[in-house]
């Protein structure tokens, strides 16, 4: 059997575990507001169940699956200053109704690249109103060392990331970064 198949099957297993699970959590609590703690111990768990090997395809995007919950799981995760090729993760788990919970990291000290100290951070709450346009409301910080020496750039509110044409993920339509640079942020199907 071909590994990679393997190892997919065993994440839509635990894909689908952690979905029904969240389901259950739903509802129980239809008007779940965004909560930093619970987000915490949610993402660690998932966290330390999921295999990210960065070689493989963990999760696909399709949009012809509306109303279903196909944006769970992990996704990639880039800022171009650190790298597109050695991406980074952002795991959405589940709140119902289109909404999901987002923490994600790009960790520039895993690049081949000259951004060791480089990273980017993100986490809130992620609503999907197309599929082409995500509305993310929460905190995005990223350093790089080569813009604001390296100082911590902060950016909180709602942002929507969004698909255009053909390409395979959605992008920050903030571009703005600290000292007028401009960031691709970019969350992969």
């Amino acid at each position: 059997m071909n590994f990679r198949f393997f190892i997919s099957l065993i994440i839509l297993f635990l894909l689908y575990i952690g979905c029904d699970l969240s389901e259950k959590n739903s509802a129980q609590a239809p008007e779940a507001e965004f909560n930093e703690n619970k987000l915490d111990s949610v993402l660690k768990e998932k966290m330390d169940t999921v295999i990210t090997n960065k070689s493989d395809s963990i999760i696909s995007f399709n949009k012809s699956n509306e109303g279903k919950n196909e944006l769970a799981g992990i996704h990639d995760l880039t800022l171009q200053w650190i790298s597109w090729e050695d991406r980074g993760r952002i795991t959405f788990t589940s709140l119902g109704q289109d909404k999901y919970t987002v923490e994600g990291i790009q960790d520039g000290s895993k690049t081949k690249g000259e951004c060791k100290v480089c990273y980017l951070k993100i986490k809130g709450v992620i609503e999907k109103i197309t599929s082409e346009n995500l509305k993310f409301t929460g905190k995005i910080e990223s350093s790089v060392h080569f813009i604001d020496s390296g100082n911590p750039c902060i950016k909180e509110g709602t942002f929507n990331f969004v698909a255009k044409g053909n390409r395979k993920y959605w992008r920050c339509q903030n571009m703005e970064g600290c000292e007028g640079v401009t960031d691709y942020i970019d969350i992969y199907f």
